[in-house]
């Protein structure tokens, strides 16, 4: 087993008057707003790939905190959260249940040019820009480690939960086998078959795909917004929008009629709280499959 430094985000959720009265903002302890970061020492462990040992020193983990609070206010906005939270997705969705390679590794920067990966140059650049910044000012981050905690900040920035990420997360030093994230076209059959060989429940494939609420399509056709009712809003609009017949791709529409997962598609369509506790277990998931610890 290895011990690894791990931030978290915690459950502090305040309106500020940074987005008004709609929005959450990224803040920290000592702050007037507060979404948490915490750093621990950690083991792994087969159950619990995250289970604390010990904290740090408290100067320590306020030092960190300092650096990383306005690094990510300021490159954290309604405008970057979409790509950023898309980018973590693709970053992550290389993961491999057979082999066990692959996984939240950084390793999208060598992946660019892949279809599937369109439009995320800027995102990646915004990632990389934060990553910069806080070495910059004494905080060094692996790549992964801030594009996964990026992708729960921007959740957090449109209304969504408060999401604990673990970091201590090594960069791959070339891209990953292509071939795993799931296509537009994607039957529910096979999104439940690709999700369960790579260790997902049948309830973490119908969460992960409420991250469609935000953004909007990047596929030549159809364009749009992914949810037009709220897409600057991290909510359960989706859901509903799937059980009116609606959704951008088959894929989204699929999961409305199959019969594994449409009841979880009405259970998140009529309770936000469900919706939000299976995507935070779900993005935790994601963000530390197959992932090496330093």
């Amino acid at each position: 087993m290895k011990a690894h430094r791990f931030f978290a985000c915690s459950a502090a959720l305040a309106a500020t008057a940074w987005l008004a009265t709609l929005l959450h903002t990224l803040a920290v302890p000592h702050t007037v707003s507060a979404q948490v970061f915490s750093q621990f020492l950690q083991t792994r462990t087969p159950d619990s790939p995250v289970a604390p040992s010990h904290q740090l020193a408290d100067e320590e983990v306020t030092r960190i905190m300092q650096v990383i609070n306005p690094i990510f206010q300021g490159a954290i906005t309604l405008d970057t959260a979409p790509g950023l939270l898309r980018l973590a997705f693709h970053d992550s969705g290389t993961f491999n249940g057979k082999t066990g390679k692959g996984g939240m590794n950084g390793s999208i920067r060598f992946e660019l040019q892949q279809g599937v990966n369109v439009a995320l140059a800027q995102p990646l650049a915004v990632a990389q820009a934060i990553q910069q910044s806080a070495a910059a000012s004494g905080a060094v981050l692996s790549l992964a480690d801030v594009i996964a905690l990026a992708g729960a900040a921007a959740v957090f920035l449109v209304g969504g939960p408060s999401i604990a990420i673990p970091l201590g997360r090594t960069d791959a030093l070339q891209a990953d086998a292509a071939g795993q994230l799931p296509q537009p076209s994607s039957s529910a059959d096979q999104l439940i078959a690709l999700f369960g060989g790579n260790g997902y429940t049948i309830q973490d494939l119908v969460a992960l795909s409420g991250a469609h609420t935000i953004g909007q399509s990047h596929a030549t056709d159809p364009k749009g917004m992914l949810d037009p009712a709220t897409p600057a809003l991290f909510d359960n609009s989706y859901y509903r929008m799937l059980l009116q017949g609606g959704g951008s791709f088959p894929s989204d529409r699929g999961l409305a009629s199959h019969p594994q997962t449409a009841p979880l598609v009405a259970q998140f369509a009529a309770d936000q709280k469900a919706f939000f506790q299976a995507f935070t277990a779900a993005y935790q998931k994601l963000c530390n499959q197959g992932v090496i610890f330093v």
